[in-house]
C-alpha cells in the first residue's frame, strides 16, 4: 500500500469515528469526553505519522561540493523542466502551515503515467545539502476521464517536508530521480507568505482566451467583485486583446498589492496528435496547475476562490462575503456555493450583471457547476469548483452554504451541451425575476465611471 493509500484510509477512518461519536445521542457527559480525547489523540498520531512519512530523508555516501556560482532558472518562465525527465515544475511555495514543520510544495505536471520517485535537495544557507524523498500527490480524480486513454500532462503537487537546519534558511532546491546526483540548476526558495500582509478573499482566475476585446466586461466584474468582497485577483492570461491586456496591466499598475497578472504558455508536446493541442481534458488539466499555483502563492489568504468572469457570489442575507462566512465553523475545507444561471436574451444596455434580471427557475443540483471558498488553513489542493485535498486529518471536506443565504450568479450566452449536457434544462426551463445583485447598483455605478475616467485620462478606451 504507498504513502497516499494509507493516508486515505487513515482519513476513512477518522471521519467513520467522529461519526459513530456524534451518532450516539445517549452517551453519558463522561463517555463523551473520553470518546472526544480519543478522536483527538487519533487525529494527532495520524498527523505525525503523515508528517513522518512526508519528511523521510535520504543519505548519501559522499560530501557534495557546492559551486559558489550556481545556477538559477530564469525568472518569467512559466515551465521549468527537471532535468532529463518528463516532469515540468510552475511553482515552488515554502510553507508554513503546519508550523513548527515547514514543507516545500511544488505545483508541476508529469507527462503520461510517469511515476519515478523523486527526491528534493535542498541547499542550505551555510553550504549544506539535505535530501528528502518527496510525496506526489495528483491533482486530479481519474474518473473524471476514465475512459480516455490519451496521454496528457497531467497535474500533481510535490511536498517535501524540510529537515531541520539548525537556524539555517533554505536557499534553493533542485529536483532530482537520482538522490546523490546534484543538478547544476536550481529554483530559487523564496520566504514564506504567511507573516505577510494577511488578506481574506483572493479570486484566482484561469488563462483567459478571448478573441473579442473583453474591456469593459473586465471593469464591470472587477469592480462589483471588490464591493462584495475580493480583495486580491490573481488573473492568468493565454489569448486576449491587446486593449484587455492593457486594462489588466492598468488595475495592475494602480494596486500592485491587489493584483497579480501572469501568462501562461502551454507546454510544446512532441509525437502528440493536432487533437492534443484541441483537447478539453488537457485545457482543463492546465486550469488545475493555475488554479494550485495561485492557491499556493496566496496561502496568505484566508480563502481563496476559483471564478471564471462570468460568475459573481451574491450575499443575500448580507452584503459582503467577510460577512457571510465570519460565523462559521473554521475547520471546513471549502464553503460551497450553490449555483443559478442567468442566460442573456438581449443586447447588453447596462452592465452584464444588472442586465439580466431573469435567471433559470430550476437551480442547479448542489455541487453542480458550484462554486467556494477555499480556506488555504485547511486544504492540500484545489480543483475548479473546491478543495481536492485536505492539509491534515480532522478537517471536515466541505459544506454547503445555505441558498436562502448566498448564491452564486452565472451569466452565459448559450450552454456548450458537449462538457456540460445537464445545461439544457436550465437554459430552457422557465424563469422567475431575481434583483438581488440589483442593491450594489448605485455603489458600482459610482465606481464604474471613475475607473472609466481614469482610464481614459491615460488613452485607454473602453469598448
Amino acid at each position: 500500500m504507498n504513502i497516499l493509500q494509507t493516508y486515505h484510509w487513515t482519513v476513512l477512518f477518522i471521519f467513520f469515528t467522529i461519526f459513530m461519536i456524534f451518532y450516539n445521542t445517549n452517551s453519558t457527559p463522561s463517555i463523551k469526553n473520553s470518546e472526544t480525547t480519543l478522536v483527538k489523540k487519533i487525529v494527532a498520531y495520524s498527523l505525525n505519522k503523515q508528517i513522518e512519512l512526508d519528511g523521510e530523508e535520504f543519505y548519501c555516501d559522499k560530501q557534495f561540493a557546492i559551486s559558489d556560482n550556481i545556477s538559477y532558472y530564469k525568472d518569467g518562465l512559466f515551465w521549468k523542466k527537471i532535468e532529463n525527465e518528463e516532469v515540468y515544475v510552475t511553482s515552488l511555495t515554502l510553507d508554513e502551515r503546519l508550523y513548527p514543520y515547514r514543507y516545500l510544495r511544488i505545483v508541476g505536471v508529469v507527462k503520461g503515467n510517469w511515476n519515478k520517485t523523486m527526491y528534493c535537495q535542498v541547499l542550505t544557507s551555510d553550504g549544506q545539502v539535505k535530501i528528502t524523498k518527496t510525496t506526489i500527490t495528483p491533482i486530479w480524480y481519474e474518473k473524471w476521464n476514465m475512459h480516455d486513454n490519451n496521454t496528457y500532462y497531467n497535474p500533481i503537487l510535490m511536498s517535501c517536508r524540510l529537515p531541520n537546519f539548525e537556524n539555517q534558511d533554505p536557499l534553493a532546491l533542485s529536483l532530482s530521480t537520482n538522490p546523490c546526483r546534484l543538478s547544476n540548476i536550481y529554483h530559487k526558495i523564496m520566504p514564506s507568505t504567511l507573516e505577510n500582509l494577511q488578506r481574506n478573499f483572493t479570486i484566482c482566475v484561469k488563462p483567459l482566451n478571448f478573441k473579442k476585446d473583453m474591456s469593459n466586461h473586465l471593469v464591470q466584474w472587477i469592480e462589483i467583485s471588490k464591493i462584495i468582497g475580493a480583495q486580491y485577483f490573481h488573473i492568468f492570461l493565454k489569448n486576449v486583446t491587446k486593449n484587455t491586456r492593457k486594462v489588466l496591466e492598468w488595475y495592475k499598475h494602480q494596486y500592485p498589492h491587489n493584483f497579480h497578472i501572469e501568462d501562461f504558455t502551454p507546454l510544446e508536446c512532441q509525437n502528440c496528435t493536432r487533437n492534443f493541442f484541441k483537447s478539453t481534458w488537457q485545457r482543463r488539466k492546465y486550469e488545475v496547475v493555475t488554479y494550485n499555483k495561485c492557491f499556493n502563492r496566496n496561502l496568505n489568504s484566508k480563502f481563496v476562490i476559483p471564478l471564471d468572469v462570468d460568475e459573481i457570489i451574491v450575499p443575500k442575507t448580507v452584503t459582503n462575503w467577510n460577512d457571510l462566512v465570519q460565523d462559521l465553523n473554521d475547520n471546513y475545507a471549502s464553503l460551497i456555493v450553490q449555483n443559478v444561471y442567468f442566460f442573456s436574451r438581449t443586447r447588453y444596455d447596462e452592465p452584464f450583471f444588472l442586465n439580466e434580471k431573469r435567471r433559470a427557475k430550476v437551480t442547479s443540483a448542489k455541487g453542480e457547476n458550484s462554486k467556494s471558498f477555499i480556506s488555504t488553513k485547511n486544504t492540500l489542493t484545489v480543483f475548479n469548483h473546491y478543495g481536492l485535498h485536505l492539509i491534515r486529518p480532522g478537517v471536515i471536506k466541505d459544506y454547503f452554504l445555505p441558498f436562502q443565504d448566498v448564491q452564486l450568479n452565472h451569466y452565459k450566452v448559450s450552454c456548450d451541451y458537449v462538457i456540460l449536457p445537464e445545461c439544457v434544462k436550465y437554459q430552457f426551463s422557465s424563469t422567475l425575476v431575481d434583483n438581488v445583485i440589483s442593491k450594489y447598483k448605485n455603489q458600482f455605478n459610482e465606481r464604474y465611471v471613475t475607473v472609466l475616467q481614469r482610464l481614459n485620462n491615460v488613452g485607454i478606451k473602453i469598448l
